[in-house]
């Protein structure tokens, strides 16, 4: 599956609008997983042992160190054996499962489900607060 990442610069409405006509749609795909044996950096204590911080985990991309701590730490938890890793995204919402498939045991292989869905267009940022629509807030005394 294609991912569209952030930001995409363009010049104008116009300029955006063509481009993301253009865009084929995407399928999101749902799956269950029920996954031992992972390396869990959410937490404190897991950080610790695997000598990241939180700032190098949603570090920015061209930050090469932290890039680099994070590449070689998931280097070493595939080559002790684990079947993955979880951490917090590095846009700050939510959580990153990344899975060693080819280690992983068949029972433990994503499953998916039944609930594709068909995105037509991209959605809107997640990280963007939709703005409330406007409201119009009538004084009653002024009514009469």
């Amino acid at each position: 599956m294609e991912a569209l990442v952030d930001p995409v610069e363009l010049d104008t409405d116009a300029d955006r609008e063509a481009f993301m006509t253009g865009l084929v749609p995407r399928a999101l795909l749902t799956c269950t997983v029920n996954v031992t044996c992972l390396l869990d950096l959410r937490t404190d204590m897991g950080r610790n042992q695997a000598g990241l911080t939180v700032q190098d985990l949603t570090s920015d991309t061209v930050d090469r160190d932290a890039y680099s701590r994070c590449q070689h730490v998931s280097q070493a938890a595939h080559e002790s054996g684990r079947h993955g890793i979880i951490a917090p995204a590095a846009t700050g919402m939510g959580e990153t499962l990344d899975l060693f498939v080819d280690v992983l045991p068949d029972e433990e292989k994503p499953r998916r489900s039944r609930d594709d869905q068909i995105w037509p267009r991209l959605p809107d940022d997640p990280r963007i607060a939709p703005r409330p629509p406007l409201r119009l807030v009538e004084n009653p005394e002024k009514r009469r």
